[in-house]
This record gives C-alpha cells, sequence and structure tokens, in this order.
C-alpha cells in the first residue's frame, strides 16, 4: 500500500528521522514518540502539506489535524462538505441541482457515521471537544480515499469521550484501506491499532506491539503512559 525509500523529514536542514526502506499493508497504525520527534509532519508529509526528502508511492489520504481545522464560519454540515466542493470548484465544473443534491447524500451519511447527523446545521462554536472531533473525522470519511492520517484524535478530551473517539475511528476503517494514528493516549491507541509505527533514534520503525520491550527507550516510553504488561508481556 504505502512504500517508502530513503524518506526522510527534515527541520532546518536537519533530519528529525528517516525511513531507508518500509512498506505499509492495509491496517491501523498507531505512530508513537516523543514530543517534537516529528509525528504530525510526518503525516502532513504524507498528505503533501509538507515537504519531505526521498520517495514514497502517494496514495489518496485524508488528514484529520490535531487542532480540527474546522471553520468558525461554517456549519457541521457545510464543514463536512468543504473537501467535495473544493476538489468541484479546482475541477471548474458547476454545481448543478444533482451535484447538490448527491453531496448532501454523501455529507448526510458521514455525519451519521460519527453520529453527529443531528448536529448537521450547528454552529462549530456551539460544540464540544468530543464532537468537533467527531466532525473533524467525518470531513476524512466524506472523500472516500484509501486512507487516513488521523494526529492525535483524544487531544484535550476526557477519558470517557477519548474512548468513544477511538472507537468510532476504527469502525470506520475497512479492510481495503489503511490508517496512521499518531497520538501520546497510548491506552486508547494500543487497543485500536494492528501495529506501530515508532521515532526511534532517528528513525521509523515498524513493530509489532509485542517487540517495544526489544528497545529499552521506546518500552520506559511506552510504560510511563501505561502498564501494557498484559499486551507486551
Amino acid at each position: 500500500m504505502l512504500k517508502f525509500a530513503n524518506f526522510s523529514i527534515q527541520v532546518g536542514g536537519q533530519a528529525l528521522f528517516s525511513i531507508p526502506d518500509l512498506q505499509l499493508e492495509r491496517k491501523i497504525y498507531g505512530l508513537i514518540g516523543p514530543s517534537l520527534s516529528g509525528k504530525s509532519l510526518f503525516l502532513k508529509a504524507l498528505s503533501g502539506v509538507y515537504p519531505y526528502s526521498g520517495a514514497f508511492n502517494q496514495v489518496a489520504c485524508s488528514l484529520m489535524f490535531q487542532e480540527n481545522a474546522l471553520f468558525d464560519g461554517l456549519n457541521v454540515a457545510d464543514n463536512v462538505a468543504f473537501p467535495l466542493r473544493v476538489k468541484k470548484h479546482i475541477a471548474g465544473m458547476q454545481e448543478s441541482k444533482l451535484h447538490r443534491l448527491s453531496l448532501q447524500d454523501r455529507v448526510e451519511e458521514a455525519l451519521k457515521a460519527v453520529d453527529m447527523l443531528a448536529s448537521m446545521h450547528k454552529s462549530i462554536d456551539s460544540l464540544s471537544g468530543g464532537m468537533k472531533k467527531r466532525v473533524a473525522f467525518a470531513r476524512c470519511l466524506i472523500d472516500k480515499k484509501d486512507g487516513y492520517l488521523i494526529d492525535d484524535p483524544t487531544s484535550g478530551l476526557d477519558p470517557l469521550t477519548s474512548g468513544k473517539i477511538m472507537e468510532v475511528i476504527k469502525s470506520q476503517i475497512t479492510s481495503e484501506q489503511f490508517a496512521i494514528i499518531a497520538s501520546h493516549d497510548l491506552r486508547r491507541l494500543f487497543p485500536v491499532c494492528h501495529e506501530l509505527l515508532a521515532i526511534y533514534e532517528g528513525h521509523l520503525l515498524l513493530l509489532r506491539k509485542e517487540d517495544v520491550n526489544d528497545y529499552p527507550e521506546l518500552a520506559r516510553f511506552v510504560r510511563a503512559r501505561y502498564d501494557f504488561s498484559q499486551e507486551l508481556g
């Protein structure tokens, strides 16, 4: 699905981490690493909004930003519809009545998937933090792409809401898609991901969750956030 060759993320001319050779399949990957290690930049690079060195085969992905990136001047439905309207505008196509009806169906489908259909006409500033996360993910869903790049979906949320958001995300990723979820909330991340992508000593490692113990510093990082004794052995 995703193949990397001599790939690296750089800031100020210095590499944060590199990927000499790596292939990712249709799975859910948990992206972990210390703050400022490059997790968000990696997701942005994969979505085409941040520069990178090297090569990877670009796959159509939707990016869910860490701070949601919702438009306060648009209601919930218009925020979700935004990517498709922009695509239509770039293509220079007029929005016909048939297109508006089709777009409305897509918006309703995406909002229903995240249990936000009843709030489709609400303003963004009237929503709770958890509701905003759901809207941001619905905006990813509407474009029906091959993968999802999800940046810190539980940031600022209470534990109960965090768990619900992760379950919503997991429920919408099909066996024909992949997802990379960056998060420090390992208690909620580990149960939903199949494998880990760990930024460690200047490299991005692909690991099974039980392999974390093979890397002492990484194991300490993980255990500082949650006791995974049962999962990691």
